[in-house]
């Protein structure tokens, strides 16, 4: 896999802006600014985007690519094959333990742990790991380590905190990558000790896992506040979630820096398009009203949604609590005749909404590719907002707007 030859300075991370009122802020994190998002990959590349049509909507994203998959082609990385090689010339390229695509894709073991790939599971110990991040070059690794969410056990807690501190620190030695990230995961007090345990450690960032596992809107933010009070500043912080736009509202407002996020993907291939409206002028000015905010976007979470993501990505969303926000779905017969664009700012405003449900009722990637292309961009201009609203010192002014506007239903 293609390194991006980071030089010295891009390999630095600097916060630029902390907002005044919340704990969000904005910085440069291998040349690309936070707060940011990744792409997921499937097999070393977005699913239904070429180079090309990625640098067109998203000129320096960070390609996630799941650690199962990155194993199972490790044949291929050792005879120098290039498979799945996938760059723009100025993508950094991520390697995520856990599978963003499949919810709990890591299951515990003693010497090896179990991953999901997509030939079904297979074991991997921690030598192998460091092994498949030296050979595909990668800028960022989350390091080895169980997924651990707020239900899990204490022993299995314990254990973790105990061996995941000597993983990331061997990680950090061996040079592994540009960036290590450290794992903070686990419920009740255990996540706050395990972020203490990780800012002791010599990791370059961290990676804050273990969401997404039926927990409320609240839980998940008093948890973010509590993890972020520990970890430093210095360093970067990712999230492993969903990626919902009102769950990268809550995190930034919590100082999460990237969000790894497959919503926009899933969106497009359930044929689905963003129509959120993002603020172009300045909100109204709000004070430091996080957990009000946080609490006023929460619904009644109904039946636990299920562990892996095959339903409606809204539906589950919902029964977690998060609002949905406003999209087309056009699958829907009444978008037959419909020809405008999907938005008239689109980047694929050539393409009418009638064309693309004709290419959807045909089975034609083509509708795959215009859809992820628009809300991969819509999510980069949504970033491109909330790094201005940092900046201006009005995150959270922003925040209300966002929700206020674009809740379903609102």
């Amino acid at each position: 896999l293609k390194s991006v030859g980071l030089s010295a300075a891009m390999a630095e991370f600097s916060v630029t802006h902390g907002d005044t009122n919340t704990r969000a802020r904005t910085g440069r994190l291998l040349g690309v600014e936070t707060p940011t998002c990744t792409i997921p990959c499937r097999r070393g590349v977005p699913p239904h985007l070429t180079a090309d049509l990625l640098s067109a909507v998203d000129g320096s994203p960070i390609l996630q690519l799941p650690m199962g998959e990155l194993h199972q082609h490790s044949h291929l990385l050792e005879q120098g094959g290039v498979a799945i090689a996938y760059s723009t010339g100025r993508a950094v390229t991520f390697a995520s333990f856990c599978d963003p695509w499949i919810q709990n894709s890591v299951h515990s073991g003693d010497k090896a742990l179990a991953i999901d790939t997509p030939s079904g599971r297979e074991k991997i110990t921690f030598e192998q790991w460091k092994s498949v991040c030296l050979q595909s070059k990668v800028d960022v690794a989350a390091c080895f380590g169980e997924e651990i969410d707020a239900t899990t056990g204490a022993k299995r807690n314990k254990r973790e905190l105990e061996r995941g501190l000597q993983w990331v620190n061997s990680a950090v030695a061996d040079k592994v990558a540009s960036c290590v990230l450290a794992n903070v995961q686990g419920g009740g007090n255990r996540r706050s000790e395990a972020a203490a345990i990780a800012a002791k450690s010599n990791a370059h960032g961290y990676r804050i896992g273990g969401f997404g596992f039926q927990e409320t809107v609240e839980q998940r933010y008093q948890a973010l506040q509590e993890v972020t009070r520990v970890l430093p500043a210095s360093k970067p912080r990712f999230l492993s979630c969903c990626g919902s736009p009102p769950e990268i509202l809550q995190a930034v407002l919590c100082g999460v820096d990237v969000v790894e996020t497959v919503y926009p993907m899933l969106l497009a291939q359930q044929g689905k398009a963003l129509t959120m409206e993002i603020p172009t002028e300045e909100p109204t000015r709000a004070d430091n009203v996080v957990p009000e905010l946080c609490q006023s976007c929460q619904q009644s979470p109904s039946d636990p949604a299920p562990k892996r993501r095959k339903l409606d990505i809204n539906q589950q969303l919902t029964q977690q609590g998060w609002p949905q926000m406003k999209c087309l779905d056009l699958t829907d017969a009444s978008f037959a005749k419909d020809y405008q664009a999907i938005v008239t700012d689109s980047c694929c405003a050539q393409y009418s909404r009638a064309y693309i449900h004709h290419l959807l009722n045909c089975k034609e990637l083509l509708a795959y590719s215009i859809l992820t292309m628009h809300n991969v961009k819509v999510y980069n201009d949504f970033f491109s907002a909330i790094r201005k609203s940092i900046s201006n010192d009005n995150v959270v002014g922003f925040a209300r707007a966002v929700l206020g506007s674009n809740k379903c239903g609102a």
